[in-house]
Protein backbone atom coordinates (compact mmCIF):
# COMPACT_ATOMS: atom_id res chain seq x y z
CA UNK A 1 0.00 0.00 0.00
CA UNK A 2 2.92 2.38 0.54
CA UNK A 3 4.18 1.29 -2.98
CA UNK A 4 0.98 2.25 -4.55
CA UNK A 5 0.83 5.53 -2.92
CA UNK A 6 4.52 6.19 -3.52
CA UNK A 7 3.85 5.51 -7.19
CA UNK A 8 1.14 7.83 -7.11
CA UNK A 9 3.29 10.78 -5.33
CA UNK A 10 5.77 10.39 -8.08
CA UNK A 11 3.65 10.21 -10.84
CA UNK A 12 1.72 13.82 -9.46
CA UNK A 13 5.30 14.81 -9.37
CA UNK A 14 5.99 13.72 -12.44
CA UNK A 15 3.02 15.36 -14.26
CA UNK A 16 3.79 18.65 -12.08
CA UNK A 17 6.97 18.52 -13.18
CA UNK A 18 6.22 17.95 -17.10
CA UNK A 19 3.81 20.81 -16.59
CA UNK A 20 6.34 22.95 -14.79
CA UNK A 21 8.78 22.23 -18.46
CA UNK A 22 6.17 22.93 -20.48
CA UNK A 23 5.04 26.16 -19.19
CA UNK A 24 9.00 26.91 -18.44
CA UNK A 25 9.71 26.36 -22.49
CA UNK A 26 6.80 28.47 -23.40
CA UNK A 27 8.16 31.17 -21.00
CA UNK A 28 11.04 30.58 -22.93
CA UNK A 29 9.71 30.96 -26.06
CA UNK A 30 7.69 33.52 -25.77
CA UNK A 31 11.16 35.31 -24.18
CA UNK A 32 13.22 33.91 -27.19
CA UNK A 33 14.68 36.63 -29.80
CA UNK A 34 15.61 36.36 -33.58
CA UNK A 35 16.78 38.56 -35.98
CA UNK A 36 17.06 37.74 -39.59
CA UNK A 37 20.11 39.09 -41.04
CA UNK A 38 20.90 39.34 -44.92
CA UNK A 39 20.21 40.66 -48.57
CA UNK A 40 18.49 44.11 -48.79
CA UNK A 41 15.71 46.26 -48.62
CA UNK A 42 12.47 47.10 -50.08
CA UNK A 43 11.43 43.58 -51.01
CA UNK A 44 12.64 42.69 -54.53
CA UNK A 45 13.42 39.25 -55.04
CA UNK A 46 12.44 35.86 -53.32
CA UNK A 47 15.83 36.35 -50.29
CA UNK A 48 14.23 39.35 -49.36
CA UNK A 49 10.54 38.25 -49.31
CA UNK A 50 11.05 35.69 -47.50
CA UNK A 51 13.14 36.94 -44.48
CA UNK A 52 10.19 39.44 -44.28
CA UNK A 53 7.49 36.60 -44.38
CA UNK A 54 9.27 34.96 -41.66
CA UNK A 55 9.37 38.04 -39.58
CA UNK A 56 5.65 39.05 -40.38
CA UNK A 57 4.76 35.40 -39.18
CA UNK A 58 6.67 34.81 -35.73
CA UNK A 59 6.22 38.11 -34.68
CA UNK A 60 2.31 37.61 -35.77
CA UNK A 61 2.67 34.90 -32.98
CA UNK A 62 3.96 37.39 -30.44
CA UNK A 63 7.63 36.00 -31.07
CA UNK A 64 10.27 38.78 -31.07
CA UNK A 65 12.01 38.67 -34.87
CA UNK A 66 13.63 41.68 -35.99
CA UNK A 67 15.29 41.92 -39.87
CA UNK A 68 18.61 43.52 -40.01
CA UNK A 69 19.94 44.35 -43.86
CA UNK A 70 21.75 46.72 -46.25
CA UNK A 71 19.35 49.68 -47.87
CA UNK A 72 19.11 49.94 -51.67
CA UNK A 73 18.67 53.12 -51.57
CA UNK A 74 21.48 53.79 -49.67
CA UNK A 75 19.65 55.51 -46.51
CA UNK A 76 19.06 53.83 -42.78
CA UNK A 77 16.17 53.12 -41.99
CA UNK A 78 14.57 51.57 -38.87
CA UNK A 79 11.00 50.56 -38.32
CA UNK A 80 8.76 49.34 -35.95
CA UNK A 81 5.95 47.07 -38.12
CA UNK A 82 4.45 45.82 -34.95
CA UNK A 83 5.32 45.57 -30.95
CA UNK A 84 7.37 42.35 -31.69
CA UNK A 85 8.99 43.17 -35.06
CA UNK A 86 11.28 45.93 -36.50
CA UNK A 87 13.01 46.57 -39.40
CA UNK A 88 16.56 47.50 -39.34
CA UNK A 89 18.48 49.00 -42.79
CA UNK A 90 21.53 49.85 -42.80
CA UNK A 91 23.05 52.42 -45.40
CA UNK A 92 25.19 50.84 -48.23
CA UNK A 93 27.39 51.94 -50.43
CA UNK A 94 25.98 50.28 -53.52
CA UNK A 95 26.34 46.68 -55.19
CA UNK A 96 29.42 44.61 -55.94
CA UNK A 97 28.67 41.76 -57.71
CA UNK A 98 25.13 41.02 -56.14
CA UNK A 99 26.11 42.18 -53.14
CA UNK A 100 25.08 45.31 -51.05
CA UNK A 101 28.24 47.18 -49.73
CA UNK A 102 27.48 48.38 -45.82
CA UNK A 103 29.91 48.65 -43.33
CA UNK A 104 27.52 49.96 -41.25
CA UNK A 105 25.61 46.65 -41.06
CA UNK A 106 29.08 45.39 -39.61
CA UNK A 107 28.87 48.22 -37.04
CA UNK A 108 25.12 47.53 -36.36
CA UNK A 109 25.59 43.67 -35.75
CA UNK A 110 28.06 43.69 -33.62
CA UNK A 111 26.02 46.19 -31.61
CA UNK A 112 23.18 44.40 -31.55
CA UNK A 113 23.88 40.53 -31.76
CA UNK A 114 24.36 39.63 -27.83
CA UNK A 115 20.25 40.87 -27.79
CA UNK A 116 19.33 37.71 -29.99
CA UNK A 117 19.05 33.97 -28.80
CA UNK A 118 19.15 33.33 -32.91
CA UNK A 119 20.46 34.62 -36.05
CA UNK A 120 18.68 33.42 -39.21
CA UNK A 121 20.89 33.92 -41.74
CA UNK A 122 20.06 33.95 -45.48
CA UNK A 123 22.58 32.71 -48.28
CA UNK A 124 23.81 33.87 -50.45
CA UNK A 125 25.04 37.30 -48.73
CA UNK A 126 28.61 37.75 -48.48
CA UNK A 127 28.02 41.07 -45.90
CA UNK A 128 25.89 38.95 -43.63
CA UNK A 129 28.10 36.29 -43.57
CA UNK A 130 30.89 39.26 -42.48
CA UNK A 131 28.82 40.68 -40.29
CA UNK A 132 27.76 37.54 -38.24
CA UNK A 133 31.71 36.44 -37.99
CA UNK A 134 32.82 40.09 -36.81
CA UNK A 135 29.89 40.49 -34.38
CA UNK A 136 30.91 37.89 -32.21
CA UNK A 137 27.58 36.78 -31.61
CA UNK A 138 27.15 33.32 -29.26
CA UNK A 139 23.85 32.17 -29.72
CA UNK A 140 22.19 29.80 -32.28
CA UNK A 141 22.81 29.94 -35.71
CA UNK A 142 20.19 29.15 -38.58
CA UNK A 143 21.94 28.79 -42.18
CA UNK A 144 18.94 29.36 -44.85
CA UNK A 145 20.88 28.32 -47.70
CA UNK A 146 18.34 29.78 -50.66
CA UNK A 147 21.13 29.26 -53.41
CA UNK A 148 24.30 28.66 -54.49
CA UNK A 149 26.56 31.47 -56.19
CA UNK A 150 27.09 30.71 -60.23
CA UNK A 151 27.82 33.78 -61.77
CA UNK A 152 30.24 35.44 -59.22
CA UNK A 153 32.94 32.89 -59.79
CA UNK A 154 35.85 35.23 -58.97
CA UNK A 155 33.79 36.87 -55.61
CA UNK A 156 33.18 33.22 -54.62
CA UNK A 157 37.12 32.26 -54.78
CA UNK A 158 37.36 35.13 -51.77
CA UNK A 159 34.30 34.35 -50.18
CA UNK A 160 34.88 30.43 -50.16
CA UNK A 161 36.70 30.57 -46.91
CA UNK A 162 34.29 32.90 -45.09
CA UNK A 163 31.21 30.78 -46.59
CA UNK A 164 32.51 27.47 -45.09
CA UNK A 165 33.32 28.64 -41.54
CA UNK A 166 29.66 30.09 -41.72
CA UNK A 167 28.67 26.31 -42.48
CA UNK A 168 30.39 25.15 -40.03
CA UNK A 169 28.92 28.04 -37.93
CA UNK A 170 25.24 27.15 -38.23
CA UNK A 171 23.38 24.97 -35.82
CA UNK A 172 21.11 24.22 -38.40
CA UNK A 173 20.76 24.72 -42.10
CA UNK A 174 17.28 25.04 -44.07
CA UNK A 175 18.04 24.46 -47.59
CA UNK A 176 15.02 25.73 -50.37
CA UNK A 177 15.68 22.80 -52.54
CA UNK A 178 16.05 18.61 -52.23
CA UNK A 179 19.34 19.46 -54.79
CA UNK A 180 20.59 22.26 -53.10
CA UNK A 181 20.31 20.16 -50.23
CA UNK A 182 22.17 17.43 -52.22
CA UNK A 183 24.46 19.32 -54.45
CA UNK A 184 25.58 22.19 -52.99
CA UNK A 185 29.75 23.04 -52.51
Amino acid sequence: MIEKKRNTNDAKHTVASASGRQSARAQHLADMRVLQLGKFYPLRGGVEKVMYSLMEGLSARELRCDMLCASETGSRLRENLNPWATLMCSPSWGKLNGTMMSPRMISAMRRIASTYDIVHVHHPDPMAALSLWLSGFKGRVVLHWHSDIVKQHRMLQAYKPLQRWLLRRADVIVCTTEPYMRGSE
